[in-house]
C-alpha cells in the first residue's frame, strides 16, 4: 500500500511540476528574442492542395508549391488550404484560429472543412491528440467572414503537442468553396482579418505576434488567395516552389506581376486590413483581439481553452497533494 501511495504522490507531483513549467514558460520566455530574429513564420492560403499532406507516422508534414491563384467557372467549387511554414525550433502548436474573409460581395459559400484529419492537419499528428473544433458556424457558410478555431487538448500540457522538431510546417485547415452561379467574372481574393489570427503554442502564446507572421493572402504583395472566376489566373509564376521546406520567406517568391491581372473588372474586392465585415446571421463574431507585448492574444478562444486546461491540471495537482498529505497524517 505504501508503494502505491508513493507512486501516486510522484504522479501528482509530476503533474504539478509540468503545470508549473508551462506557466513559467509564459513568464520567463528565455532566449526567445534571438529566435524571433532568426526564424520566419508564415501563415497563408494555398489555392491547390496537391502536395500538402501528413504521413501520420511521427515525421514532418509536407507543404508543396504554394499556388497563389485558382481559376474556376461561376457555380463550380474548388479546394484550398490554410497552411503554416517555418515553425521555430523548440516551439509547439496547440491550436489556431482565424477569420476567413471574402467579401463584399458574398461571391463564395464555404461548404466543407477538414480540421482533424491525421492525413491532412498538422495539429493532430501526435498520438493522444484530443482535438476540439471550436468553430462556431455551421456549414455552409454563405456570408463572410468564416471563423475557425481548433485546439489540441492532449494532457498533460506540453507533453503531446506538435513541436519542432519534427513539425515545422503543415495544413491548419482545408476547405471547399462554392462560387456563386450568378457572380460576375473577375478576380476575387481571400483574406484574413489581421486582428483575429493566432497560431497558439502550449504556454499559451500567439506565435503570429511573437514571431511576426508573414501572412500570404489577398492583401500581401504579391497577392495570394486569388480566385479567377470565369477567366484565367493572372500571367506569371503563380505556383512558386517553396525552396527549403523550413524557409517560408522563400515560399513567398512569385514576381510582383504574378498576381496582378490585366484588365481586371471593377468587382475585385480586397478588404482593407483594418476592416472586419459583419458575420452571417446568427453567428457570433468576436471583437478585435487584444494582446500584450509578448504576443499573448487575450481574445482568442483557443488561448482561453488552453489556459483553462492549465488551470484544471494545476487544480488537480493541488487537490491530489492535499489529499495525500491528509492521508499521511491520518496514517
Amino acid at each position: 500500500m505504501k508503494n502505491k501511495m508513493g507512486l501516486l504522490r510522484m504522479v501528482v507531483m509530476g503533474l504539478g511540476l509540468a503545470t508549473a513549467l508551462a506557466v513559467a514558460g509564459q513568464v520567463w520566455p528565455s532566449g526567445q528574442d534571438s529566435a524571433r530574429a532568426q526564424q520566419p513564420l508564415t501563415v497563408g492560403y494555398d489555392m491547390n492542395t496537391a502536395g500538402n499532406e501528413c504521413p501520420a507516422d511521427g515525421t514532418d508534414c509536407s507543404v508543396g508549391p504554394i499556388d497563389a491563384c485558382v481559376s474556376v467557372d461561376p457555380g463550380n467549387s474548388f479546394q484550398f488550404d490554410v497552411f503554416m511554414q517555418g515553425l521555430p525550433e523548440s516551439e509547439a502548436i496547440a491550436g489556431w484560429d482565424a477569420k476567413i474573409l471574402w467579401g463584399p460581395p458574398d461571391w463564395l459559400d464555404i461548404t466543407e472543412r477538414t480540421h482533424v484529419s491525421t492525413s491532412v492537419n498538422v495539429v493532430v499528428q501526435i498520438p493522444g491528440s484530443q482535438t476540439l473544433d471550436l468553430s462556431p458556424q455551421d456549414l455552409p457558410a454563405v456570408s463572410s467572414p468564416y471563423i475557425t478555431a481548433v485546439v489540441d487538448m492532449a494532457l498533460p500540457i506540453g507533453r503531446y503537442d506538435e513541436a519542432n522538431p519534427p513539425y515545422t510546417q503543415g495544413v491548419l485547415g482545408r476547405y471547399r468553396g462554392q462560387v456563386a452561379a450568378d457572380i460576375e467574372p473577375g478576380l476575387y481574393a481571400l483574406t484574413f482579418d489581421p486582428t483575429y489570427l493566432s497560431l497558439t503554442n502550449t504556454t499559451p502564446q500567439n506565435l503570429c505576434e511573437a514571431y511576426v507572421c508573414e501572412v500570404l493572402d489577398g492583401n500581401h504583395t504579391p497577392r495570394y488567395g486569388l480566385v479567377a472566376v470565369g477567366e484565367e489566373c493572372p500571367a506569371g509564376p503563380t505556383t512558386p516552389e517553396p525552396g527549403a521546406q523550413t524557409s517560408p520567406v522563400a515560399t513567398a517568391a512569385p514576381t510582383e506581376t504574378a498576381a496582378v491581372p490585366t484588365g481586371s473588372p471593377a468587382v475585385t474586392p480586397t478588404p482593407a486590413p483594418a476592416t472586419t465585415p459583419p458575420g452571417p446571421a446568427g453567428a457570433t463574431t468576436p471583437g478585435a483581439v487584444s494582446s500584450d507585448s509578448d504576443g499573448t492574444d487575450w481574445g482568442s478562444p483557443v488561448l482561453i481553452v488552453v489556459y483553462v486546461a492549465v488551470g484544471l491540471v494545476a487544480a488537480l495537482a493541488v487537490a491530489g497533494i492535499t489529499y495525500l498529505g491528509t492521508r499521511g497524517r491520518r496514517a
